[in-house]
């Protein structure tokens, strides 16, 4: 039989290393996006050991017989095959997923997710908010394959996490990690935590103990992933590489640009995707760095859930349906005193910013930053007052409300304008004991002394359980640059315990930053919905960013304030 070229598997390297003939080799290019990168110094076709990669290189040697280690590709490329049909079983109806030993029953659809996550090895899992991602994941803890585990999340869920594993499975000894220098753990019952629990800051100081030891990692709140290039990221990175087991937990994987996507994906599954320059080639329209925006969303999410990397269910799919969030943009009135305060020192940063000059590229930096942060406040503190006496009307009706903001000038007028409703603060600056106080005062009765008003900071409560108890009412006082943030704070109130409909009010005025970041914002959600697969979104062919934004918003700021 004539050969066309020669296939090797080298164990080491994980890797499959392919001679051929200048045509086949032409294919494999063409088959595998960015292979001519990854040529070796030898000429050799090299890739990574992947089993997408088996199934297409098994098929190239059908076609183009090859000698080597064939006979490893076909083993490899058919245990594949295998598996993924094995996952597609899982998904199919009738099929009865895996009981797994809880003091509480889990939902079917928990059960399952688990039972994808335990044979695939990796997993996104992005249902939508409120549909208990932390009891799937306990599930899968439930297996011995998986023990020991660590669990990384952001300060304010340690806590949540240890609850829940205690609720749930018993069994289990966990320990939250007290600080970022190593200790000795606490033995229990004679034997070492089976779960470990830290923050994504204090991990890093962990690594080199607990990669020795660990079986499985879970990122509770991935998004916090999402940059690569973060000492946190090189932390993590190497507990997945340590770990068989990794699950991320999101319902928003991306927060900005679908570019972010990858930061993920690359720590579950490297290769999976390719180099970032091999992904922003083949998925993106390009940008700056992880910017780059998904060229088509929609298919991009198609095909991490064909590949099983990541499972996504609505509240409509699994029998959980709630009443739809109704969002309500509001317009309130402006103290333009505080916009004039700020108008020489804006105007100044706004002219920077529309410097055409390529070598003010470093001032022009430091000045997107500056203004961004100066208008936004300014806006805040602007629509302040008006802000606060509309949640007054809310309270006055009976409803306890969520407010969320993001400036500390902000809250404080907010503080005093609501005295009266006892507002609780869960901010950034809270310890996690303020926290959970500030939590039990929300959910205590009116009529007891408890609060009326919970003050949370946009960025502050991801993952937070219990709102939902006691109030079905939102107000976003200050805005975001980031739809995945939004998403996240309707999130508190609407999910699982939640007995009526929620309602979310922004409230936005006609100046300052607010109508710029209000036409950005529905732009960036095109790429989150589409990714996620919760609407039938469009194909978004346009590049948007911050930076972009950024500079349209000082054009219109020095368009309404000549002379500035």
């Amino acid at each position: 039989m004539k050969t066309y070229g020669s296939v090797q598997f080298d164990a080491d390297k994980k890797q499959w290393r392919v001679t051929a003939l200048p045509h086949v080799r032409g294919m494999l290019k063409r088959i595998f996006a960015g292979g001519k990168k990854r040529q070796g110094a030898d000429g050799a076709f090299v890739m990574p050991a992947t089993g997408d990669t088996a199934v297409n290189l098994e098929w190239v040697t059908q076609r183009y017989p090859m000698t080597g280690d064939v006979d490893k590709l076909r083993e490899a490329a058919h245990a594949y095959q295998h598996l993924l049909h094995e996952i597609e079983s899982v998904h199919s109806e009738g099929y009865q997923p895996r009981t797994f030993e809880l003091a509480h029953p889990a939902r079917e659809y928990q059960r399952r997710g688990a039972d994808v996550y335990l044979r695939r090895g990796f997993q996104l899992l992005a249902d939508e908010v409120g549909l208990g991602k932390t009891v799937s994941s306990i599930c899968a803890l439930t297996d011995p394959r998986t023990l020991p585990a660590v669990v990384v999340c952001p300060v304010h869920l340690l806590r949540q996490w240890k609850d829940e594993i205690a609720r749930f499975a018993p069994s289990l000894h966990t320990h939250i990690l007290k600080k970022s220098t190593p200790y000795e753990l606490p033995l229990q019952d004679g034997r070492a935590p089976d779960v470990v629990i830290s923050t994504y800051h204090r991990i890093g100081g962990w690594v080199d103990h607990l990669e020795k030891t660990i079986k499985s990692v879970i990122f509770d709140e991935a998004q916090e992933l999402r940059h690569r290039g973060t000492g946190k990221y090189s932390s993590c990175q190497r507990l997945c590489n340590a770990a068989a087991f990794k699950q991320m937990n999101t319902a928003t994987p991306i927060y900005n640009m679908g570019g972010e996507i990858y930061s993920l994906v690359n720590l579950l599954s490297p290769d999976m995707l390719g180099t970032w320059d091999e992904f922003r080639d083949e998925w993106c329209v390009p940008g700056y760095g992880d910017k780059a925006a998904l060229r088509d969303p929609v298919e991009f999410g198609e095909w991490l859930r064909d590949q099983h990397a990541m499972l996504r269910r609505t509240r409509k799919e699994v029998g959980r349906e709630l009443p739809p969030v109704t969002r309500i943009t509001h317009e309130v009135e402006a103290d333009a005193r505080a916009l004039d305060d700020i108008a020489g020192a804006a105007g100044e940063l706004a002219r920077i910013l529309m410097d055409s000059n390529p070598a003010a590229k470093g001032a022009k930096m430091r000045a997107a930053g500056e203004f961004d942060m100066m208008l936004r406040q300014a806006t805040g503190i602007a629509k302040a007052p008006y802000v606060a006496d509309f949640v007054s009307m809310l309270c006055e009706n009976g409803e306890k409300v969520v407010l969320w903001g993001w400036h500390r000038a902000v809250y404080e007028i907010w503080k005093a304008r609501l005295a009266k409703y006892k507002p609780v603060m869960y901010t950034g600056t809270e310890s996690e004991k303020q926290k959970a106080d500030a939590v039990a005062a929300f959910r205590k009765p009116s009529h007891k002394g408890g609060s009326d008003v919970f003050i949370m900071s946009l960025r502050s409560g991801t993952g937070l359980n219990g709102l939902q108890d006691v109030c079905s009412i939102g107000v976003v006082g200050e805005l975001d640059w980031s739809p995945g943030v939004l998403e996240q704070c309707y999130g508190r109130l609407w999910r699982d315990g939640q007995a009526g409909p929620v309602t979310v009010f922004h409230l936005i005025s006609e100046e300052g930053s607010d109508p710029p970041m209000v036409d950005l914002l529905g732009l960036k959600a095109e790429q989150v919905e589409g990714l996620i697969g919760s609407r039938n979104s469009e194909t978004v062919l346009e590049q948007v960013d911050h930076a972009a934004a950024l500079r349209k918003l000082a054009a219109q700021y020095l368009d309404r304030h000549q002379g500035a």
